[in-house]
């Protein structure tokens, strides 16, 4: 994969935490955006424990009022594996 850098539309965070749910919702009332959990400030992918813990973020992303309204919104969880959830 790619390595870019953080952006306006790009947010990579080394740990989940409750308070990113109002990034999400930027992301949701703007042009979209991608946020990645487990990973570092430099992009290297460290993932973080129990990401599948966190999958039932993604349903109520799926959920959403805002789903196919924004050009992009995605947000990936990485398990200690470095794998991709």
């Amino acid at each position: 994969m790619l390595v870019s850098v953080e952006n306006q539309t790009l947010e990579w965070k080394e740990s989940w935490r409750d308070e990113y749910l109002k990034w999400i919702s930027v992301f949701a009332n703007s042009v979209g955006g991608i946020m990645e959990i487990g990973r570092r400030d430099d992009g290297k992918v460290i993932g973080i424990p129990n990401a599948k813990n966190h999958s039932y973020l993604l349903k109520i992303l799926e959920l959403s009022p805002h789903s196919g309204v924004v050009n992009f919104l995605c947000v990936t969880f990485y398990d200690t594996q470095k794998r991709a959830t």
